[in-house]
């Protein structure tokens, strides 16, 4: 049906006027061409209704049903299509907490954004409306992100400002009934500026894992570590540690039960790595295990604590969007099983940010070649 008022639509226009093309990305500031309207990131004639099934009618792009799924018993894996961002973007960051999401900052085309969105995660697993929270101190893109559940606050770390890593570090404390974020603050600072690298916490301990210090690839090998309370960081500052795995940054990262594992990357190419998490958070070396099926970068991993995921991306600087997934199992030793396909993302995007929640995988913005996006994915059935 919707393809037919779209058809119609365009008939009209070029039989009573100029035909302005739909579909687009909504501009920075939410803006398109005359005769059409921003909605949930992309320039329309006619605005989707505002009911959550509505927002998923398509998924649409895999040519099935979302609105059938939305309830899919475990197994019955898709992706469906949530709320979108307000605004087109990649090289953000997402968290989650208590039944909400969090994006940070990201870039729109090369300008570094500033903004920071929650959205509730509905009872089946759609996303409410994003709303705005306080801005970060400075745009940042590129960085990475995560929650500290025990003193309920959302850390950012590094990022760029289009050429150089950052390292900065900042906190704004959680609200454990309502999500809202208070002020950012300050936090100390890595001990070298980092983009593109993995972050994570843990029972107490953030890590900030390899990454890029500043353009033509300059990689590093390092593991920042600092201890997290109720204030934020620990007085002591960070530790650095060297040497557990080779130099690398654009790797996916993901935590499960004690471990940390790396996948792809720029320098890794399809190789995964993990490491234990000891006592007094000290990291083991990062040993190879079973690798992708090809080489992937630029891309999300994530895991649910029985398998580790690695979606989207590109094979190479450059090389062509992936729209491809895969998952492989975590085993009893911690190393991975063979990775296994999953159903392929609507689109080919790299750039993107992904978390896990309650047995769904939510992808949200990034590249589609050269074209941002605010679209949000959900993979379901998990």
């Amino acid at each position: 049906m919707r393809a037919s008022v779209a058809t119609a639509l365009a008939l009209l226009a070029s039989c009573y006027g100029p035909t302005v093309q739909a579909g687009l990305p909504c501009s920075e500031l939410g803006e398109c061409p005359p005769g059409q309207l921003c909605d949930r990131g992309v320039c329309v004639t006619t605005p989707r209704p505002d009911d959550a099934s509505a927002d998923l009618d398509a998924a649409t792009d895999a040519g099935v049903d979302a609105a059938t799924l939305i309830d899919a018993p475990s197994g019955v894996l898709a992706w469906i299509e949530a709320t979108a961002l307000p605004s087109a973007r990649s090289l953000m960051c997402l968290a989650t907490f208590n039944g909400r999401l969090y994006a940070t900052g990201g870039s729109f085309q090369t300008v570094p954004k500033v903004d920071v969105l929650i959205a509730p995660i509905l009872p089946n697993g759609l996303l409410g409306a994003w709303t705005a929270a306080p801005d970060l101190p400075m745009a940042t893109r590129w960085h990475g992100c995560a929650v500290d559940p025990t003193n309920p606050s959302l850390y950012v770390v590094g990022g760029d400002n289009g050429t150089t890593g950052r390292d900065v570090v900042y906190r704004a404390a959680i609200d454990a009934t309502s999500g809202a974020l208070g002020a950012w603050v300050v936090q100390a600072p890595l001990p070298a500026g980092r983009r593109g690298l993995g972050v994570v916490w843990d029972a107490g301990q953030l890590y900030a894992i390899g990454g890029e210090e500043a353009d033509n690839f300059m990689v590093r090998d390092t593991v920042f570590r600092a201890a997290t309370g109720p204030t934020g960081l620990a007085t002591s500052g960070w530790t650095t540690t060297t040497g557990l795995f080779p130099a690398d940054y654009a790797f996916g990262t993901a935590l499960a039960g004690g471990g940390i594992y790396l996948t792809g990357g720029y320098q890794g190419n399809a190789a995964v790595r993990g490491s234990t998490i000891g006592a007094g958070g000290a990291l083991g070396p990062f040993l190879t295990t079973t690798a992708l099926p090809g080489p992937r970068e630029r891309h999300v991993s994530v895991s649910d604590g029985t398998y580790v995921y690695a979606i989207g991306g590109e094979p190479n600087f450059g090389g062509a969007n992936l729209d491809s997934a895969y998952r492989a199992p975590i085993t009893a030793t911690g190393s991975l099983g063979a990775w296994s396909a999953l159903p392929v993302l609507p689109l080919k995007l790299a750039y993107s940010s992904a978390v896990f929640v309650s047995g769904r995988i939510y992808v949200a913005g990034g590249s589609e070649g050269t074209v941002q996006t605010a679209r949000v994915f959900i993979l379901q059935g998990l």
